[in-house]
Formats: structure tokens, C-alpha cells, sequence
């Protein structure tokens, strides 16, 4: 059986769908899975050993387009799945030869019109009750397979060894937070202007130390400290008073023992950092998802306005708990306070 999946989006969007790629693959061992994917996920897909191939999908005119969706239509796929609900997937889709189809889709006409000619249409948006995981599984049903909490991404494809890894103290369990371009809405504008919507997060140096000796005292975490594509502010300040201790690798002395700070990370250094870790806290991302894949607890800060949202896309994770964007010192107390929860 011959499937083609489109997710020509994101990292964490091809997270999310993982569960469903990966039960085709264990309950059809004869299946060739191939995924139409875009500029930001195809190095994860190279990766992905029970994938069979790909099709880079590029933002170009219109006979380009034309181009691709003739090269599809050569394959000859036996299933399609439209899982990033895109305009031109769906369209792809509708005109490729196939003997069965699943279309997810974001839009109620969309819905409409399409369940007109097809049986398997799903509405995926924040107005319907189903979460996107639940959605994922009547997906997996439409061709008799069935997802399980095994069916996650973690085969050692995507981790590449890190030097750093061996100057840390393995003795000791890691608590990894991810400070982003996400906490500071003004750095986090450079990329995505939508971002002075979001509520501010008031963070500085002192806090993000004295939240790492009282994490240290009640669970014996020892902390690192990452930053996403643009080096935030924050993080820039805590190097100021860190030492070099290896290439990219920084530590800060604390009354515990030591703050560690990583920069210049790629998807896969950064995805192996997950792995060893064992608690998780950043502004919701794809790394959010890598977390939950390899079993980490998760504080995930979010907008409180997109609570629903948010639930819809986490509400099969374990280990986690969403915590509303605010000023530092509230994050960390609220993480403290729960602290049950990673012990």
C-alpha cells in the first residue's frame, strides 16, 4: 500500500501527525509512506527512518505548481491524507488518483462541499469538540489501523552527538529551559509581527537565578538554558556573567552547583538535548512536542486567551500542564509550587 501525507508546514505541526504515520508503518509493514513537506520540516523527514520519501513542495508560480502536481500524479498513491489542511493540498488531493482519500480540513465550507463527494472529511479547528489527537485517530480508523501511546518519533536518526553532553554532570537530572524569542514579544516581532498581542513576560537575570537554586533545592534538577534563532536579550545577559566552559557551552556558579547556558544549537543538537533531559519549560513550540515524544514533563507557557486552542492540541499529553504567559517570578512559583509533578 502506497500512502502520500501532506505536511507542508512546520516542525511541530509533522509532530503531531507522527502517531498516525508511524501506526500505518507498524500495522502495514508492506506500506511505502511518502510526505509532501516543506523548507522548515524536510530535514526532520530526511531523518525519519520508516519514511520512504518526499516531496519538497516550494512557494513558486503557478506552471511550477503545475509541475509538482504532475509529478505526484506519476506515483500512483493508493491513499492520500491531507493532514495540514492547506488550500493546495486539498486541491492536489481532489485531482490525484487514489483509491481512498482523507481530508482534514480547517474551514466549515470547506467541510460541506467536500463531504459531498468523500466519506472521510474531518473539520479541524477550534470549534469543534474533538482534539486533534482524537481527530488524528478517526483518521487511523478510516483505513482500520489503531494509534497507541507508542507511536511517537524517537529513533536515534534524529540526535547528533553533542560535545557539550560530556561536560555535564550525568549524575544529576536536567531540567531544560528553552528561553526563546517567544518570551520577549519585542524580539519575538522581528519573525512574527502578530506577537504584540501576546502578554509580555517581565524576565531578568536575578530571577531565572534564584528560580534555578529553588528548583535545584526541592528536586535536585540541575538546569540548562537554550535560546531559539534570535539570541534573546535575557540570555545574552546571562552570559555576561557566565564562564566559557566549551565552544557553545556557558555555566553560571550557583549556590546548588551550576546554571548551564547552550546556544548555536541546530533542530537535532537540540532534539538530543531533549532526550537527556527530564523536565521541559518554554513558550509553546515544536520543541514542546519533541518533549512530549521522549516522555518529559512539560510546562508549557501559553496565552491565556488561546486556552482552548491550546487544549485541543495537548489534551493527550502527559506530564503536562499549561501555565498562562506573566511576568517570570509568577511562572516560577506556580512551576515550584507544582513541583509534585516532576518529582
Amino acid at each position: 500500500m502506497k500512502y502520500l501525507i501532506f505536511r507542508n508546514d512546520r516542525i511541530g505541526d509533522f509532530f503531531i501527525t507522527a502517531p498516525l504515520i508511524k501506526a500505518i508503518k507498524r500495522e502495514d509493514a508492506n506500506s511505502k509512506i511518502f510526505i509532501v513537506c516543506s523548507k522548515k520540516n524536510i530535514e526532520l523527514i530526511k531523518q525519519i527512518d520508516y519514511i520512504d520519501g518526499y516531496f519538497l513542495f516550494k512557494r513558486k508560480n503557478l506552471l511550477e505548481r503545475l509541475k509538482f502536481f504532475l509529478l505526484l500524479r506519476k506515483e500512483k498513491f493508493d491513499r492520500i491524507i491531507v493532514s495540514d489542511k492547506k488550500n493546495r493540498s486539498i486541491i492536489f488531493s481532489i485531482f490525484l488518483n487514489s483509491k481512498e482519500k482523507i481530508f482534514n480540513v480547517s474551514k466549515n465550507f470547506q467541510f460541506k462541499i467536500i463531504k459531498i463527494f468523500y466519506n472521510n472529511v474531518f473539520l479541524d479547528n477550534d470549534t469543534v469538540k474533538d482534539s486533534m489527537y482524537e481527530i488524528l485517530e478517526l483518521n487511523a480508523k478510516c483505513f482500520g489501523l489503531n494509534i497507541n501511546k507508542d507511536d511517537k518519533i524517537t529513533n536515534n536518526n534524529l540526535t547528533k552527538k553533542n560535545n557539550f553532553i560530556n561536560f555535564l554532570d550525568k549524575s544529576k537530572k536536567k531540567i531544560l529551559l528553552h528561553l526563546d524569542e517567544k518570551w520577549n514579544t519585542d524580539e519575538y516581532q522581528i519573525e512574527y509581527k502578530q506577537a504584540k498581542k501576546l502578554t509580555n513576560i517581565t524576565i531578568n537575570k536575578e530571577g531565572i537565578l534564584n528560580f534555578a537554586n529553588n528548583i535545584y533545592d526541592i528536586s535536585n534538577y540541575e538546569m540548562i538554558i537554550t535560546t531559539g534563532v534570535i539570541e534573546t536579550s535575557i540570555f545574552k545577559q546571562l552570559k555576561e556573567v557566565s564562564e566559557l566552559v566549551n565552544d557553545n557551552l556557558y555555566r553560571i556558579k550557583i549556590k546548588s552547583g551550576y546554571i548551564y547556558l547552550i546556544d548555536k544549537l541546530d533542530l537535532f543538537r537540540m532534539i538530543e538535548l531533549i532526550s537527556i533531559s527530564r523536565l521541559f519549560i518554554s513558550c509553546h513550540g515544536a520543541f514542546t512536542h519533541i518533549a512530549f515524544n521522549y516522555g518529559l514533563y512539560i510546562y508549557d507557557i501559553i496565552e491565556e486567551e488561546k486556552l482552548d486552542h491550546y487544549s485541543r492540541i495537548t489534551k493527550h499529553m502527559s506530564h503536562y500542564k499549561s501555565i498562562f504567559r506573566k511576568e517570570f517570578s509568577s511562572i516560577s512559583e506556580e512551576i515550584i509550587l507544582n513541583h509534585e509533578l516532576h518529582k
